[in-house]
């Protein structure tokens, strides 16, 4: 009883310094130490991705916090922090742009899939749902897509492996 009682202390204990680093890291005001940290989750993706960006537990509290602090909002507390974050516990977010050819029709985002993998050994895994997002050109409204950006969470991978996770965007889906 007694140990439970304390790695359940100790487990509180380290999300509490996680969330006074998210805290600090998102209430700075130097523009390279956050420019330095979010490239650090940058993936290097090959054509038609154009850009692929893991979201982490501890990133997502970050920009979070960053998020409010630009808004003016610095009251946010360490409880507030950790009461937003519930919903995401335990999930890993691989954020994709696609291009699109410049010449192509799509009415809506086209089904592309997006599957996630942690290394050689292991078998890819995919999302279980993938929010698809239309990019359009800056500029007058109407025109064609020029990518989708694609928000995949993957609640199998732990946060531990983030540093060697590759995301691939599959072909087009029919359904």
């Amino acid at each position: 009883m007694l140990i439970r009682v304390v790695l359940l202390a100790l487990a509180f204990a380290a999300q509490g310094t996680d969330l006074r680093d998210a805290l600090r890291l998102g209430r700075t005001p130097d523009e390279a130490l956050y420019a330095s940290f979010s490239r650090g989750y940058d993936l290097s993706p090959t054509q038609p991705v154009a850009s692929a960006e893991v979201v982490t537990e501890f990133r997502r509290a970050v920009m979070l916090v960053r998020e409010r602090a630009r808004l003016g909002d610095l009251s946010v507390t360490e409880y507030d922090l950790g009461v937003a974050l519930r919903p995401f516990a335990g999930t890993v977010t691989i954020v994709a742009q696609v291009n699109l050819r410049p010449l192509n029709t799509f009415t809506k985002p086209p089904l592309y899939d997006l599957y996630i993998s942690t290394g050689r050994s292991t078998p890819p895994v995919g999302a279980s749902t993938i929010r698809r997002e239309a990019v359009f050109p800056m500029g007058a409204p109407g025109g064609s897509m020029m990518a989708v950006s694609h928000h995949a969470p993957a609640s199998a991978i732990s946060s531990s492996d983030v540093f060697v996770v590759m995301a691939v965007v599959g072909s087009f889906r029919t359904t």
